[in-house]
């Protein structure tokens, strides 16, 4: 059974077990297997589904629900909110037979429709963000990034899914930009700055002093090629979905 067989197979399984659950009010699959044009998924792509909750709190506290849906080998919950901010957003990480790796995105449903409310009011009004303190301004701002990157809802017993994805779909994103040749300068300066520091640490045994210095070394070389992968695509999305031709 190929890898791409047991995606198909763990999103019917899921999708069953979210039906029976009365507190499971709707759930969507993001990422490349909500999409259906541009890169959709493959065989190596993991799984990212959002599910509404009338109780979170069962959710939350460990991963022990993940073993329901399907042949489960290891998973976690996140100590806290994610995104925080209006929407909180509670994220889980399992790994189920055959190494499939899926990520969880868990939604109240009372904040959900609370936020679902004041996005649909933003969006025909938009002159009252300007009014409005920035986190409250640009609600949902994570979650609609997310559906942009492809979308397909799975249950939807209130229409709440559905809702939410009209209104994030309608939220204005910014087209993204390449960074000004002085920011780029900044960041190759940092980046080659740090390591003779690297070396220096290493050599004197301060571990800790050297690991710090190489994470924010990461940092830069993740923003470069995120930045490659945006001009790849002539800064039309993210980056993350572009694959070589």
């Amino acid at each position: 059974m190929t890898l791409f067989t047991l995606q198909q197979q763990w999103i019917d399984q899921f999708t069953v077990w979210a039906e029976s659950r009365d507190d499971v009010r709707a759930a969507l699959v993001v990422g490349s297997h909500g999409r259906t044009n541009d890169y959709p998924a493959d065989e190596w792509s993991d799984v990212d589904v959002i599910f509404i909750t009338t109780k979170l709190e069962l959710y939350i506290e460990n991963s022990a629900w993940m073993c329901e849906i399907g042949s489960f080998w290891t998973g976690a919950m996140s100590p806290g909110e994610t995104f925080g901010g209006l929407l909180p957003v509670f994220c889980g990480f399992s790994v189920y037979e055959g190494g499939l790796s899926v990520d969880f995105f868990i939604l109240s449903n009372t904040r959900t429709q609370w936020m679902t409310r004041l996005i649909r009011l933003l969006n025909h009004c938009p002159g009252l963000r300007r009014w409005l303190p920035g986190s409250v301004a640009n609600p949902g701002a994570e979650v609609g990034d997310t559906f942009h990157r492809g979308v397909r809802v799975l249950l939807d017993k209130d229409g709440l899914a559905e809702r939410l994805r009209q209104a994030t779909l309608a939220i204005p994103i910014a087209s993204p930009s390449p960074p000004s040749l002085r920011a780029f300068q900044r960041e190759i300066d940092d980046f080659w700055v740090g390591l003779p520091r690297i070396a220096a640490n290493l050599r004197r045994g301060r571990l800790m002093a050297a690991m710090k210095t190489i994470e924010l070394g990461k940092r830069s070389l993740m923003r470069w090629t995120e930045w490659h992968a945006r001009a790849k695509s002539d800064w039309q999305d993210d980056g993350t979905s572009y694959r070589p031709k």
